[in-house]
């Protein structure tokens, strides 16, 4: 496709909207963007990998370091863009007159010690270079708050499965991701059925499923 082709659908209102709309039309443009997002992702500690929690390593990070990581990875503009997409998929299951239930992503880490191997899940070295088990649960959990605010704006179910979860590396084969055993946990020990959305959900839910009703 030649350049008067694609101009039309060319976005030139800042650099970064004219790299990615480019993108859809030059292969050594969307190859450049992807390895810059993966490159950011990496750097945010975003990157699925098989970890064994005795080769990571301890990190004591300064405090004023953890919370330049923060404002760097959760600032105003990354929460407010997850907050647009959320709401739009808020908006595109009620139109399709499904029933929207956000459910709050548990993690291995953030405090105390793995009962199978006796590592720190505070101290531990998370995804990224400089980044603990604390500071990718704290990254996580900016986020989380802004779900919680859409779904009480939107009147929406939230299952708080984050704070349920038990924190052990036998039900986690990374800082995020179930193994067989974590998912069976989750999937089918003793399961109930929510009121108003006739879904089953593990029994680890029950004290932490909270309908954010007005």
């Amino acid at each position: 496709m030649g350049c008067r082709e694609c101009a039309g659908s060319l976005l030139f209102r800042s650099p970064t909207a004219f790299i990615k709309s480019l993108s859809a039309y030059s292969e050594v443009v969307a190859l450049g963007l992807n390895m810059y997002r993966n490159y950011t992702a990496y750097r945010a500690g975003l990157i699925d990998q098989q970890i064994e929690l005795k080769k990571q390593g301890d990190l004591d990070i300064p405090a004023e370091e953890q919370k330049k990581y923060l404002e760097e990875n959760a600032n105003a503009a990354y929460l407010k863009s997850y907050e647009e997409r959320l709401k739009k998929i808020v908006e595109l299951c009620k139109k399709a007159d499904v029933e929207p239930v956000f459910v709050m992503q548990p993690l291995l880490v953030r405090f105390g010690t793995d009962d199978v191997t006796g590592v720190d899940l505070a101290r531990v070295k998370a995804y990224a270079p400089r980044q603990t088990g604390k500071m990718y649960w704290e990254l996580v959990e900016a986020y989380k708050n802004v779900t919680k605010l859409v779904a009480q704006e939107s009147n929406i179910l939230v299952i708080y499965l984050a704070e349920q979860m038990p924190k052990s590396s036998r039900y986690f084969y990374d800082f995020i991701h179930y193994t067989p055993q974590g998912a069976q946990t989750i999937a089918v020990s003793r399961r109930i059925i929510v009121p108003d959305v006739g879904n089953q959900v593990s029994d680890l839910c029950v004290a932490a499923v909270s309908p954010v009703r007005n």
